[in-house]
C-alpha cells in the first residue's frame, strides 16, 4: 500500500492551509513546527504512548528506531536480502554491520 489512498479530503485541506500561510514546513526541527508538534501530541493521545517523534522519511524512521534501541558501532543488525538501500544505509550510519538474511528460506523451514 503506497499510502496516498489514506489521504482524504480533510488531510489535503490541512496541508493546503499550511502552504497557503507560507508555512509548509513539515519538519520537526524547522523554524515553524507547530503543526508537527500538534501531530506528535495527537499521536500520543490516540495510541496511549508517552512520546512520538515525527521524522522526514522512512530512512530517518529506521535510523531513529535503531538509535532508540542503542544500536552502535560494531553491532550486527539482521535485515532481509530482499530490501532497498535505506535500511542498510541507516544501519551503516550508526556504525553497525548489516547482516543480510534470506528470511523466506527460514520461514518456509519453520513451517
Amino acid at each position: 500500500m503506497p499510502g496516498f489512498e489514506l489521504v482524504g479530503k480533510e488531510e489535503l485541506e490541512e496541508i493546503q492551509k499550511m502552504f497557503d500561510k507560507g508555512k509548509g514546513n513539515l519538519y520537526r526541527y524547522g523554524p515553524d513546527n507547530h503543526a508537527v508538534r500538534e501531530i506528535e501530541k495527537r499521536f500520543c493521545e490516540k495510541f496511549g504512548v508517552k512520546y512520538a517523534h515525527a521524522v522526514s522519511s522512512g530512512t530517518a524512521a529506521i535510523h531513529s528506531a535503531l538509535a532508540a534501541v542503542r544500536v552502535s558501532k560494531g553491532d550486527e543488525v539482521i535485515t532481509t536480502v530482499f530490501t532497498l538501500v535505506p535500511p542498510v544505509e541507516a544501519i551503516c550510519a550508526l556504525g553497525a554491520i548489516p547482516v543480510p538474511v534470506e528470511l523466506m528460506k527460514h520461514i518456509i523451514w519453520i513451517l
